[in-house]
């Protein structure tokens, strides 16, 4: 791995989110010079990320600590392309904690002793992987807004919010962007699923995967569902919802690595 350029990137997401916060407490408005450095930050893990494909020669998708490489940069891409486009600049100082610990990981995590993983020579790879990276950056920044939407709850109810909250966009705002990401990330989530049961059916002619990985994934699809079931079918609302959406989230943080500690098929 690039680790000079990735432990560079890793630093400017830090001191950017730093920056942020110190201009919002001195009330000098969001500090459009963080974005920028937001920005910069993203572009060094573009470089690191583009080196480390070169180096192996595929997308670093084989191992734990390639995977992480990987989702950070993702998650810090859908973040700097809805930062602007929702005009929600507290979003960076929610999001970039997320991207800084996908990165510091990606760098302490060690590499797999041994020879590694083979990939398997199936199209159906390609529908398995890249989903379920996709669909996790989705279930990450919206476990983000939830916590905005949260916090943001909590402040309107003590009839006293703090100045820096103002710049928080409305709940309702907040609550359907939640909505959105999970349900996106549930779509994505399905189309990995399927494509994971026909790739293991292909190599080894079973549809019952007997993976642990795949069975607390599913656990994940069946939690995200009833969150969405739950809000459009329920029509329930608010914090209950978000709370749904952030428990499903932990325990799609235990799933991730769960791949490492006990699968057998999975080591990524």
């Amino acid at each position: 791995m690039s680790e000079p350029l990735l432990a560079m990137a890793t630093v400017m997401y830090l001191g950017s989110m730093l920056w942020v916060v110190r201009q919002l407490r001195l009330r000098r408005g969001h500090a459009a010079a963080g974005f920028w450095g937001m920005v910069g930050a993203f572009l060094l893990h573009t470089l690191a990320l583009l080196q480390f494909t070169a180096g192996l020669g595929h997308v670093p998708l084989t191992t734990l600590r390639e995977l992480l490489l990987l989702t950070g940069w993702a998650t810090a891409l859908l973040f700097l392309l809805l930062q602007p486009t929702l005009k929600m600049p507290l979003l960076g100082v929610f999001a970039v904690p997320l991207i800084f610990l996908l990165s510091v990981l990606s760098l302490v995590t060690p590499p797999p002793s041994g020879q590694r993983p083979e990939l398997p020579v199936s199209p159906l790879l390609k529908l398995h992987v890249p989903f379920l990276v996709v669909a996790y950056v989705a279930f990450g920044v919206s476990c983000v807004v939830g916590i905005m939407y949260l916090l943001q709850e909590r402040e309107l109810k003590s009839h006293r919010p703090r100045p820096v909250f103002h710049l928080l966009p409305a709940l309702e705002l907040m609550e359907r962007l939640h909505f959105g990401l999970v349900l996106a990330g549930f779509a994505l989530l399905t189309v990995g699923l399927i494509g994971g049961v026909a790739l293991y059916h292909q190599l080894h002619g079973s549809w019952l995967v007997p993976d642990i990985k795949f069975t607390l994934s599913l656990l994940v699809w069946f939690g995200y569902g009833a969150m969405l079931v739950a809000r459009a079918g329920l029509a329930l609302r608010g914090r209950r919802v978000v709370w749904m959406g952030t428990a499903t989230f932990m325990l799609l943080l235990v799933t991730f690595w769960a791949a490492n500690l006990w699968s057998s098929a999975h080591r990524y």
